[in-house]
């Protein structure tokens, strides 16, 4: 063969084991781009709208624990219903982003769906906790329950106070008790009363103020009787006559009051007793549901990125380890090349000295 030829011949091989090195470098080049790519644009993204999913359900959650607390102030309440549609509307949006996101991922999409089943059962149950929420805040009494006990202690400090008297009239004793309407538990608890509520402050208002100054006044008048020395039988008979005629009356129309009041009050705390039982116990599962299945969605993304990390890492390192065999087979082939080359055009030249020396 020529020598041409052979040089020819040489410089091809060279150049297809650089074009195959130049391949496989960049083959895994572009599939470790292609994983690079899937991480920073689709697993990473959707990892990052799943923790904000978490972030605002959780807001969800405290926003509705706080709208429990009857002891807010109307601010504090009316914060806390902003809150609730702010976090409401993030979990809209990041719903649509990571459907988006997710596509056609079938690996997450029972996940997905189980979430977005418990989210409907969520969101209705926040509907219907807001309803009740939004009952109990037309009711005007702050906290149903504290105010039925309030109205509990009240009526027990009048019950007792009205047998105190009607024992001391029938035993003709001295009676010790108070006769200020204004210094009696209601009396006090009347100056400070502050309810929205227009049946109880037509109850607690003027109507009830009326009675008590009659019962007291009757209650003052028997006072200054029997703790007299000198009573007679026809002072006990006008005792008991203002006792009769004057006092339970009058008491009669308050515990009329109580229980109109009790009615009024027992009615808002049956609402507030489903609220929190909305909150509590079915939208708290609702929220421990759609939790869990947030929680699984995370689990599985951050394999699947560990899973890319792996490949990636995996395709990277193959491919590093083809262009290193490639470059050391090319220096090989090119030093095989280079003594065979230079052999045979060494062998060539030998001989033509050797027949010039024998011309010579």
């Amino acid at each position: 063969m020529r020598i041409g030829a052979k040089l020819t011949g040489a410089f091809a091989a060279v150049t297809l084991v650089c074009a195959v090195v130049g391949f496989l470098g960049s083959f895994g080049i572009q599939r470790t781009a292609g994983q690079v790519e899937d991480m920073a644009e689709v697993r990473l993204p959707r990892v990052r709208c799943l923790l904000l999913l978490q972030e605002s359900q959780q807001g969800i959650r405290a926003a509705e624990r706080s709208l429990l607390n009857l002891a807010a102030s109307a601010d504090e309440r009316r914060r806390a219903y902003q809150d609730l549609e702010i976090q409401r509307k993030k979990t809209g949006e990041n719903l649509e982003t990571l459907a988006a996101l997710l596509g056609r991922a079938t690996e997450e999409d029972a996940l997905f769906q189980a979430f977005r089943s418990a989210e409907a059962e969520r969101t209705k149950g926040i509907e219907d906790f807001l309803t009740l929420s939004g009952k109990l805040d037309e009711t005007g009494i702050g906290n149903p329950a504290a105010f039925e006990a309030e109205l509990a202690v009240l009526e027990v400090a009048h019950q007792k106070w009205l047998l105190d008297l009607s024992r001391a009239v029938m035993t003709e004793m001295p009676f010790r008790g108070n006769v200020d309407a204004a210094e009696s538990a209601m009396g006090k608890w009347l100056a400070s009363f502050s309810v929205k509520n227009p049946a109880l402050v037509d109850l607690f208002g003027p109507r009830i103020l009326e009675q008590y100054k009659i019962l007291y006044a009757a209650a003052e008048g028997i006072r200054e009787q029997l703790n007299r020395d000198d009573i007679t039988d026809e002072d006990m008979g006008d005792i008991r006559f203002a006792f009769a005629y004057e006092c339970l009356p009058a008491a009669d129309a308050i515990g009329d009051i109580f229980d109109r009041a009790r009615k009024i009050v027992g009615d808002a705390v049956a609402i507030q007793n489903v609220m929190n039982k909305q909150v509590l116990e079915t939208n708290g599962a609702a929220f421990d549901t759609a939790i869990a299945a947030l929680d699984a969605l995370v689990s599985a993304e951050l394999q699947a990125v560990d899973a890319a990390r792996v490949e990636a890492a995996a395709v990277s390192s193959g491919a590093g380890r083809l262009v290193f065999v490639g470059i050391a087979v090319g220096a090989g082939l090119s030093i095989l090349l280079g003594f065979l080359l230079t052999r045979s055009i060494t062998r060539r030249l030998g001989r033509v000295m050797a027949w010039l020396w024998r011309t010579v």
